[in-house]
């Protein structure tokens, strides 16, 4: 059965769109800024050294020309340097669509993080010349200092940003406070769903901090044994991290339905149960015993479980096959 997601891109189109985007996103922005800068170094010369000369100093005249003529040079720099930046490039062999996309939203974003180093010196050498103006006018000197220590501030925060970036290890789990669950004697797999994202406020929030951070709830899957329901993270690359300010599960989950139910059928179908638990980071949701009440209504993809101590637990299904599958196991009229 067709699902509502099915006209979404797909992983790799996605990724090429992307590179491509970010690609003519700097290559025009720079070609801009370029402009922008000349257009200021031909006004300082004609405003501070030829139409109103007299009324500065002539070397307030020169350390503006000077600052501009800074600031032109870094965005020559900026534009020579970003065309050779690696943003549109193919995807490594044996690599998945979803492990694909991940890497390229790290490179993409490792790439505007670099863009964003020369945007921000161009933006400083701004605040420094107005610094100069303000002081040379005769405004209180405590607004220069500001302008000057903002200027200073503002690319320090730029190659933190990007050096955050490039740290992040895609083929390691982020962790957290997952506790391994052992299972019970006599407890087998029934079944389980693909492409389960849980959403709504009984996910955990994420957290990025200047282009770095964790996913609150990465679970992609669900595991139902003859003993309880469990949330299942089927592995893949970058599937719990925030890369660039990208959530990536929501886009692995969008745009590579079949690695993750590929993934989780491998699991199932080669380890023992402790190992699913293990690899999948299981979480134990409910036992049957402890379910309280479950919403799954026809054609809308949510499914809603409520735990008798008044834990809910929300989740969109990817696939409708899927969810009419959940809802024949949970027994949904």
């Amino acid at each position: 059965m067709k699902s509502k997601y099915d006209d979404l891109l797909k992983a790799d189109k996605l990724s090429r769109m992307t590179q491509q985007v970010a690609d003519k996103t700097v290559r025009y922005g720079g070609i801009n800024r370029l402009i922008t800068s000349l257009l200021l170094v031909v006004l300082v010369v004609y405003f501070f050294l030829i139409r109103f000369r007299d009324s500065f100093p002539l070397y307030a005249g020169i350390i503006l020309l000077v600052i501009a003529l800074l600031r032109l040079l870094v965005n020559v720099v900026s534009l020579v340097k970003m065309r050779s930046e690696a943003f549109v490039a193919p995807d490594p062999p044996d690599v998945s669509s979803a492990d694909a996309f991940a890497m390229t939203t790290q490179r993409v974003g490792l790439g505007r993080a670099r863009y964003k180093i020369y945007r921000s010196i161009d933006f400083a050498l701004l605040l420094v010349s107005l610094g100069v103006l303000v002081f040379f006018i005769g405004l209180p000197w405590y607004l220069a200092a500001a302008l000057f220590v903002i200027a200073a501030v503002v690319p320090i925060l730029a190659i933190i940003e990007m050096k955050r970036i490039a740290s992040i290890d895609l083929t390691t789990p982020v962790g957290g406070d997952w506790v391994p669950l052992e299972a019970e004697r006599d407890e087998i797999i029934l079944d389980s769903i693909p492409g389960a994202l849980r959403v709504g406020l009984s996910a955990k929030s994420s957290t990025s901090v200047m282009g770095k951070g964790k996913v609150g709830s990465p679970e992609n899957a669900l595991l139902f044994t003859n003993k309880a329901i469990y949330a299942l993270t089927v592995p893949l690359m970058g599937g719990d991290q925030m890369v660039a300010g990208a959530d990536i599960r929501i886009w692995q989950w969008r745009t590579a339905y079949p690695d993750i139910r590929d993934g989780l059928r491998d699991m199932i179908t080669s380890l023992p149960l402790e190992e699913v638990f293990k690899k999948g980071r299981a979480e134990r949701l409910m036992g049957w015993g402890e379910i309280k009440n479950i919403t799954a209504p026809p054609q809308r993809l949510d499914l809603s479980l409520y735990r008798a101590d008044g834990k809910k637990f929300r989740y969109a299904i990817r696939q409708m096959e899927d969810y009419n599958r959940v809802r024949g196991i949970l027994r949904i009229p």
